[in-house]
């Protein structure tokens, strides 16, 4: 992997960082190679190789939870390796767990979807008592507004798209028994909408001749984006994802994770040394990816029981 890699890892996923995920989750590898300033076999071959390394995988459709009413939460704690991989096996079993990620060390970060404030403080306390870790912090994850109503259509086009986001409009047309040039116009709709992105399986483990790494940095909220894009900025290169999380209680500070490949670990001390001397930062810290596990079945489930619980618009 090099830094052209890198650059198409994020165009893929994000492209621009004011939301978790790039809504334009189909555009063409054309698209990709102007912006990158190189020719659309590089970014195709260069796709395919991450593909065959297996650290890109399969993609799957995220709908927006505000759609529905909910929010995602990222929630990290500390707890030491040996109660580590017991911990982990608990939380895959909890209800609205949809990513896990470990990284080397005591450090655990997981992502729960819910639809009401009861069920997430009930989850949260499931995980101070299985885990009986000392402190456990949490934030919002900053999807858009999302204010559509969808129809049966509409969700038959998600659905289609579910395991395979970049499916042809033929190809969901024949599926869904629905016109091409309806599937294009519902599917338009819903990306404009913000209400369906799509998220691949990324695998540390797979990548050569680097490490994978997130850069923690706290700041407080009103320097968000002077930090971050000076941060992005300096890293160019290094960067393929930022997740942005939005305090849960007010006075709180703002957290940002910057997902990075690093060409040598020896880095690692330099960026942590410049980033959090940085006007305005409080903190920062940086951890190195050991797993992420994607639990799409269970997120799956989730979202059929809130769609047969409300009527089609």
């Amino acid at each position: 992997m090099d830094v052209l890699d890198v650059k198409i890892l994020k165009d893929l996923i994000q492209r621009r960082a004011t939301a978790p995920l790039d809504p334009q989750f189909r555009k063409s590898f054309t698209d990709i190679a102007q912006k990158l300033g190189v020719d659309s076999d590089t970014v195709r071959n260069r796709v395919r190789k991450l593909q065959q390394a297996r650290l890109l995988g399969d993609w799957h459709i995220v709908v927006n939870p505000h759609l529905l009413g909910g929010d995602d939460v990222a929630i990290w704690l500390d707890v030491e390796p040996p109660a580590k991989d017991s911990l982990i096996d608990e939380i895959k079993l909890m209800q609205g767990v949809f990513i896990i990620t470990n990284f080397l060390g005591s450090r655990l970060l997981f992502f729960l979807r819910h639809d009401n404030q009861r069920f997430f403080e009930t989850q949260l306390e499931l995980v101070r008592r299985i885990s009986k870790a000392q402190q456990i912090e949490f934030a919002k994850v900053p999807w858009p507004e999302c204010t559509l109503k969808l129809s049966k259509t509409d969700w038959t086009v998600l659905r289609a798209l579910q395991t395979s986001p970049r499916k042809t409009y033929a190809a969901v047309s024949k599926e869904t028994g629905l016109s091409i040039r309806t599937v294009k116009r519902r599917l338009d709709r819903l990306i404009q909408g913000g209400v369906a992105f799509a998220l691949p399986q990324v695998d540390p483990k797979a990548l050569q001749g680097g490490v994978m790494a997130a850069l923690e940095v706290v700041y407080p909220p009103d320097l968000k984006g002077e930090i971050d894009k000076t941060v992005d900025n300096r890293l160019e290169g290094h960067v393929w994802h930022i997740l942005h999380l939005l305090p849960c209680q007010p006075g709180k500070n703002q957290h940002c994770v910057f997902s990075l490949v690093l060409w040598n670990l020896s880095d690692a001390k330099g960026i942590v040394h410049e980033v959090e001397h940085l006007p305005g930062v409080q903190s920062a810290w940086m951890h190195l990816y050991e797993d992420m596990i994607f639990l799409f079945d269970s997120f799956d489930e989730y979202l059929a029981r809130k769609l047969s619980q409300m009527p089609f618009a």
